[in-house]
């Protein structure tokens, strides 16, 4: 596991790298707040702040010798930036579409082809949708990845063209975070459960939900993996339908106690003593 200070311009500038949100995930979830908390931690950047420190970034490596990752912590933050990005790319006062830091951010070299998507994420219509804000078509977007976008135009939207350039260059050397990397799902999973991303709680259902995704992907054989992915699948539907009645209305204990109790009194041993203040 290898731990380290990175400026947004490291994390995204490796040429090659990939990004993917694993199916384990959330979608995208920010708002308005989350859009806004960003953008006023750009402003204050050159004036109160030298840098700002955005949180940890946890990336799963797919085997020694890729240079694909699934994001197993910090999917909101690596998104809204990438939408953020796009927005300046866009921007009519900003006439620098092949700045090299835009591209960084956005695109990856894949056999010679340096146009690849970096950025991929798992539900089906948030990564349509960024998709056709990648491609330059923000009228087929949609969601809160449009909302995201349409945020960041309406600020820009304010601003003249030396200040978009003192933006972008804001985000790509000023912003910074922790990046884990770790190769093993042993690691990951248990510590994607202690995180709390900024703004956004992590619900029990998405606990579990990472717990049997990581141990579905140490099994040997592919087909009994999507089998038990499945039956995960089945059994989180049949969960939602039995409580939904009144009793376990409230969002944070409708699946809690239940799952709770099954992750408590499973025969196979769990990461139960994991706190959330516990140093990583």
């Amino acid at each position: 596991m290898d731990a380290r200070f990175q400026l947004v311009r490291d994390l995204f500038g490796r040429s090659t790298a990939k990004f993917e949100v694993p199916a384990y995930q959330r979608g995208y979830e920010w708002s308005d707040k989350e859009f806004n908390d960003l953008w006023l931690d750009l402003e204050r950047i050159g004036g109160q702040v030298e840098k700002h420190f955005l949180g940890n970034i946890i990336l799963l490596k797919e085997g020694t010798y890729s240079d694909e990752y699934e994001i197993v912590d910090g999917q909101q933050r690596m998104a809204t930036i990438s939408i953020l990005t796009i927005a300046i790319r866009d921007s009519e006062s900003f006439q620098k579409e092949n700045d090299h830091r835009i591209t960084d951010i956005l695109n990856r070299s894949e056999g010679g082809d340096a146009n690849k998507r970096r950025l991929h994420l798992y539900e089906d219509n948030a990564n349509r949708s960024y998709e056709s804000l990648w491609n330059g078509n923000a009228e087929n977007a949609e969601g809160k990845i449009k909302d995201a976008y349409n945020f960041y135009q309406q600020k820009l939207s304010q601003l003249d063209e030396d200040e978009i350039e003192e933006t972008l260059s804001k985000v790509f050397n000023n912003l910074s975070v922790v990046e884990t990397t770790v190769e093993d799902p042993a690691f990951a999973y248990p510590i994607f459960q202690t995180q709390n991303a900024r703004g956004k709680e992590v619900s029990p259902i998405v606990l579990a939900k990472s717990r049997i995704h990581g141990a579905a992907k140490k099994l040997d054989d592919e087909r009994e993996e999507k089998h038990v992915i499945h039956r995960w699948e089945e059994i989180y539907k049949d969960l939602k339908e039995e409580l939904s009645g009144p009793r376990f209305r409230r969002e944070d204990i409708r699946v809690r106690r239940p799952m709770a109790h099954i992750l408590a009194n499973s025969e196979v041993e769990t990461q139960t003593r994991i706190k959330k203040s516990r140093s990583l």
